[in-house]
C-alpha cells in the first residue's frame, strides 16, 4: 500500500502558509466591517446592582419581604438587530446608546420569594440609573376597596 506523500509535499506547506498569511492579512483590515463593535461602557457591576435593588426595594416597600435576588445584563437584541438592519446601522444604534434615547443594555434584577406571585424587578442602566420597575401582585392581596371615582380622584 502507498503512503500518501501529499501532506509531506513543502509545496503543500507553503501554499498553506501563504494561505494563513493572506487571510491574516485580510482579517486585520476588514475584521470592524465583519465584527463590528458597540461602544458600551458599563459601570455598573452585578453587586452593585444587587445592593441599588435592594435600597430600593426597601424604601419603597416594594416585593416580597425575605426575597431571593436574581440578576442578568440584558439586551433588546430585536430592537439593536432592527436598528442597525433597518434604522441607519451600527452608527445610529451607538449614537442611540450614547444619547440616552434607548438603554438597549440593562441591568434586571429581580426580588422574588418562591411560591409566591408578588415580585418585583428592577432594570437598571449601564452607568447604574435607575431605568424603572415593574411588580406582579397577587389577586388575592388585601388593600382598600376604592369606588371607580374615588380610585379617579386619587390618582389625579
Amino acid at each position: 500500500m502507498k503512503k500518501n506523500t501529499f501532506f509531506r509535499s513543502p509545496l503543500f506547506w507553503g501554499g498553506l502558509i501563504i494561505l494563513a498569511l493572506t487571510s491574516s492579512v485580510f482579517l486585520y483590515f476588514n475584521f470592524e466591517k465583519a465584527n463590528p463593535m458597540v461602544n458600551l461602557q458599563i459601570a455598573m457591576n452585578r453587586d452593585k446592582a444587587l445592593a441599588r435593588a435592594s435600597e430600593l426595594a426597601k424604601q419603597f416597600q416594594l416585593g416580597p419581604a425575605n426575597y431571593q435576588q436574581a440578576a442578568s445584563f440584558e439586551n433588546d437584541s430585536r430592537f439593536q438587530n432592527y436598528t442597525e438592519l433597518e434604522g441607519g446601522g451600527l452608527e445610529v444604534f451607538n449614537q442611540v446608546l450614547a444619547k440616552g434615547i434607548y438603554a438597549s443594555y440593562q441591568w434586571e434584577v429581580r426580588h422574588f420569594k418562591e411560591k409566591e406571585v408578588n415580585e418585583v424587578t428592577f432594570y437598571f442602566t449601564p452607568s447604574g440609573a435607575l431605568y424603572g420597575f415593574t411588580e406582579t401582585l397577587s389577586d388575592t392581596l388585601s388593600g382598600n376597596e376604592l369606588t371607580a371615582d374615588s380610585a379617579l380622584q386619587l390618582a389625579s
